[in-house]
């Protein structure tokens, strides 16, 4: 089998499937870190659970409360879980950090209060960031 051919959608899929295939298929590639024959069922996986996830989402905004809309918010977190395992599998993702020490703990927090209390992480929209709580000012 040619590498080209390894890297294409499995045919069972359909259209949008295909596209988020190739999709995560070029993100990997973005990372220096191609796909290998051995990863396309776990890429495959990971494009059925993302698009599950729209599914359900969509199912639960009509769905009625509490009967049918509490089995699917479990079926949510389930998929979400999946689907974060199988990102962390492909590399798409870090995996979670180690819990930190008492004293890297207080050194972490000692330089958040020093920045002035800004995160550095991106707001879910893509611009602009989280604002999180100054530490009390000693008076």
């Amino acid at each position: 089998m040619t590498a080209k051919a390894a890297l294409c959608p499995p045919t069972w899929m359909k259209r949008a499937e295909k596209r988020e295939f190739r999709r995560v298929i070029a993100a990997r590639s973005s990372l220096g870190t191609p796909v290998s024959e051995a990863e396309l069922d776990t890429v495959a996986d990971y494009v059925l659970a993302r698009l599950r996830l729209v599914e359900l989402r969509d199912r639960a905004a009509k769905a009625e409360f509490p009967n049918s809309y509490l089995k699917i918010v479990r079926a949510i977190e389930a998929t979400t879980a999946t689907s974060r395992r199988l990102a962390q599998d492909l590399r798409l993702i870090s995996p979670p950090a180690p819990p930190l020490g008492k004293k890297a703990a207080a050194a972490l927090a000692a330089e958040k209060a020093a920045s002035g209390g800004w995160d550095d992480l991106l707001h879910p929209s893509g611009t602009g960031r989280f604002r999180t709580a100054r530490p009390p000012t000693p008076s």
